[in-house]
């Protein structure tokens, strides 16, 4: 009974972020695959390897590393290491899942696991591509999110943004040490603003908060995830 209530919940959270710009989600496109996100769901809820096991493909896309494909055996023992690294998974898991899934047919092969014509389910909505991350904007990842004069919490609010884009100043492209903004453990970004008017906005709330993406696809005529990606190394 705790999972269906947390999966009434989930599929409420995501009925939310649909209605938002740029935030959307096809699983109801077929109904094959909705089933399948239900299946991830309760595996993600009770963190149960074995449901997910039976989700994975054999081979999993992690990173762009020379580990790039993990294996499924490799992959689940990185859900079950320290409880800490653990929860950790398995929460990207859950907040990449709970942006919702595109429905995509691939123009390319983008890598070996998923060819031309083939389609895929991929999570969050909102990316285009893998590498959607070198985009000049910022996804705004809540309701009503302040966006600060200076970064720090205590600093004046001048804006606040919901599931919107917002230009912003990357700090990995510059290569400037002003451009880098940490406050206690925690990053923030410089948005530009309407008017021209700048801003800060806290990690925890953009995109760029969210390093995973998740893709699906039918493999041997059942739908397994292909991909849990991250531009980091896991090895």
């Amino acid at each position: 009974m705790k999972t269906q209530a947390a999966i009434l919940a989930f599929a409420l959270t995501v009925s939310l972020a649909a209605s938002a710009q740029m935030v959307y989600d096809q699983s109801f496109r077929d109904q094959s695959f909705l089933k399948f996100k239900v299946k991830l769901l309760e595996a993600i809820l009770e963190k149960d390897t074995d449901k997910l096991s039976m989700l994975l493909a054999d081979n999993v896309h992690v990173d762009d590393e020379a580990c790039s494909y993990a294996s499924k055996v490799c992959l689940l023992n990185e859900f079950k290491q320290s409880k800490t690294e653990a929860d950790k998974l398995w929460d990207e898991m859950y907040r990449v899942a709970s942006f919702g899934f595109s429905q995509n047919t691939m123009k390319d092969a983008i890598y070996r696991l998923a060819g031309k014509g083939e389609v895929i389910f991929q999570a969050p909505s909102y990316l285009r591509s893998f590498h959607d991350k070198g985009s000049q904007y910022l996804l705004v990842l809540g309701q009503n999110v302040n966006i600060r004069e200076k970064p720090s919490t205590s600093s004046k609010v001048v804006a606040q943004a919901s599931f919107e884009p917002l230009k912003y100043v990357d700090p990995m492209k510059t290569g400037l040490r002003s451009d880098f903004h940490f406050v206690n453990g925690k990053q923030w970004y410089e948005v530009e603003l309407q008017g021209g008017r700048k801003g800060f906005i806290l990690e925890d709330f953009v995109s760029a908060s969210l390093d995973r993406e998740l893709s699906v696809k039918k493999v041997n005529g059942e739908w397994k995830i292909i991909s849990f990606y991250s531009p980091k190394p896991k090895c």
